[in-house]
C-alpha cells in the first residue's frame, strides 16, 4: 500500500515498507484534512462494507490475505462508530482481549497486527518500544492511549470504496455471462444429441473444458471471450440442426397445433427445443417429449423469447422512472450492465440479483427491475424494491410469475395516462 506524502513539497510515494513513520505522519497529516463526519455509525458502517466487498473479491490489493481482512472487519466493529470519528479509532485492548472476541490465540494477534501495519492498514498511535497497548476513557468519554490507529482506514475509505463497487459489478457481470454460457452449453448438447457431428461436440466439449478449468469466479475477459465462443458456435449447431431437420419429419408448429394459449401474455414455445424434440420423436415438440426442457429455470435459462416484443425505445415510455438505466442496444452485454446499475440504485443485494439471473435469465431480470423501477415511482410497492423483486424471483422459480402481461400492463397504463 503506497501513498503520497502531500505534505512535502515532492511527489514522493511512501510506503510502509519503505518507511513506517513517514507513512504513519502522512496519514495522520491527511485524516486532519478530511472534513466532519456528520454520521459516525454510517462512516464505520462504509468502512465495512467496502472491506467485505474487498474480501469477497479481491484481497490483493491490500497486501494481506482474506483472513486478515476478516479479522481487520471484525476489529473494526469493536471500535465505537463516535471514537472511530473523533480520533481514527484506537485498537488499545490487550491481545488477549482481541483474541478472545477474534476467536484466535493471543499470540496470533501479535501475527495478525504486523501484517496489518505492514499492509498500512493501521498505523501506531503513541508507539512505546515494548510495543504495549493502553487505552483509557478521556473527559469528551472518546478512548486514548497507545495502540494502533485505524486512520489508515478513514483516509483511503473512497479508494476502498470505489474499488469495492468495480469488484462487484464485475462479479455481477461475469456470474450473469456464466449463466448465459451454461445455457448454450446445455442446449447445444441437446441439438447435438439429435443431429450429431463430431467436429462440433470437439468444438463444444473444449469450451466446457476451458470453462471448468476456470472455476467459480473467471475474470471477465476470459467469459466474455467463452460466451463469444459458444455464441458462434452456436450458429453452427443451429444450421446442423436445420439440416438434420430436413432429413426428418419435422411439422412446422403454430400455436393452434401446440396447444398453447395465443393471448398477448403468453410465452412462445423456443424454436430450439421444439426442433430437437421433433427430430428425436418424430412428433411435435410438446411437453411430454423427452428431450424438452425440463423445469422452470432450465425453460427460462435457455433465453425463451417474450413475445410482448418490448425494445429500448419503446422502454423509455414505458419506464420513465428508470430512463438513466435503460441500455443503448439490445446485446446481453448491455442488458447485463443495465440490470446492475438499476439493481444498485434499487438497493437490491448482488446475491439477489445472481438469482434472478439463474432463474429468469439476462433480459427477463432486466425488465422485471424496470417494472419495479415504474412501480416503486408510483407508489405502489409497500415493502422495499428488493423485497419486492425478492417475489417475482421466488414466483419465477415456481413457474408463476408472466412477466409478458405484466409488461402489456404497463402499455395499458401508459396508453390510460397519455388518454387522461
Amino acid at each position: 500500500m503506497t501513498i503520497t506524502n502531500d505534505a512535502e513539497a515532492t511527489d514522493a510515494v511512501i510506503t510502509p515498507a519503505s518507511d513506517a513513520v513517514r507513512y504513519a505522519a502522512a496519514i495522520t497529516a491527511q485524516w486532519r484534512s478530511l472534513p466532519p463526519v456528520n454520521d459516525a455509525r454510517k462512516l464505520r458502517s462504509d468502512i465495512l462494507k467496502a472491506l467485505e466487498l474487498l474480501a469477497r473479491y479481491d484481497t490483493r490489493s491490500l497486501d494481506v490475505s482474506r483472513a486478515n481482512v476478516r479479522h481487520l472487519i471484525r476489529l473494526v466493529s469493536l471500535v465505537r462508530p463516535e471514537d472511530l470519528a473523533a480520533s481514527g479509532g484506537l485498537l488499545g485492548a490487550s491481545n488477549a482481549w482481541y483474541a478472545e472476541r477474534l476467536g484466535v490465540r493471543p499470540d496470533t494477534m501479535t501475527t495478525i497486527f504486523r501484517a496489518l501495519k505492514r499492509a498500512g492498514l493501521i498505523i501506531p498511535h503513541n508507539q512505546t518500544e515494548n510495543h504495549r497497548r493502553v487505552a483509557r476513557r478521556d473527559r469528551h468519554t472518546s478512548w486514548i492511549g497507545r495502540g494502533y490507529s485505524l486512520k489508515p482506514l478513514l483516509v483511503r475509505l473512497p479508494e476502498f470504496s470505489q474499488q469495492g463497487r468495480r469488484l462487484e459489478h464485475e462479479a455481477v457481470v461475469v456470474r450473469a455471462k456464466l449463466f448465459e454460457l451454461d445455457a448454450l452449453i446445455r442446449q447445444m448438447r441437446r441439438q447435438l444429441a439429435a443431429a450429431p457431428d463430431d467436429g462440433l461436440h470437439e468444438r463444444l466439449a473444449s469450451i466446457a473444458d476451458e470453462m471448468r478449468a476456470a472455476g467459480g469466479r473467471p475474470s471477465a475477459p476470459l467469459a466474455t471471450s467463452l460466451l463469444h465462443q459458444a455464441f458462434v458456435l452456436s450458429l453452427d449447431v443451429e444450421k446442423r440442426l436445420q439440416i438434420g431437420c430436413a432429413e426428418a419429419p419435422c411439422p412446422d408448429l403454430n400455436p393452434d397445433q401446440s396447444r398453447k394459449n395465443s393471448g398477448p401474455h403468453i410465452t412462445a414455445e423456443q424454436h430450439d427445443t421444439v426442433l430437437v424434440s421433433a427430430i428425436q420423436e418424430g412428433g411435435s415438440g410438446e411437453d411430454g417429449a423427452p428431450t424438452a426442457i425440463s423445469g422452470v429455470r432450465e425453460r427460462l435459462l435457455v433465453g425463451e423469447e417474450m413475445t410482448c416484443g418490448i425494445t429500448p425505445a419503446e422502454a423509455r415510455h414505458l419506464f420513465p422512472a428508470g430512463a438513466l438505466f435503460i441500455p443503448a442496444s439490445s446485446d446481453h452485454e448491455a442488458f447485463v450492465i443495465s440490470a446492475s446499475r438499476l439493481s444498485d440504485a434499487l438497493k437490491i443485494n448482488p446475491r439477489l440479483l445472481g438469482r434472478g439471473f439463474e432463474t429468469m435469465g439476462i433480459a427477463r431480470t432486466m425488465w422485471s427491475l424496470f417494472i419495479v423501477c415504474q412501480r416503486s415511482a408510483r407508489g405502489e410497492i409497500h415493502a422495499t424494491p428488493a423485497a419486492y423483486f425478492n417475489g417475482m424471483v421466488t414466483k419465477a422459480a415456481a413457474g408463476m410469475l408472466d412477466l409478458d402481461r405484466s409488461i402489456w400492463g404497463e402499455r395499458q397504463k401508459a396508453n390510460n395516462h397519455m388518454g387522461g
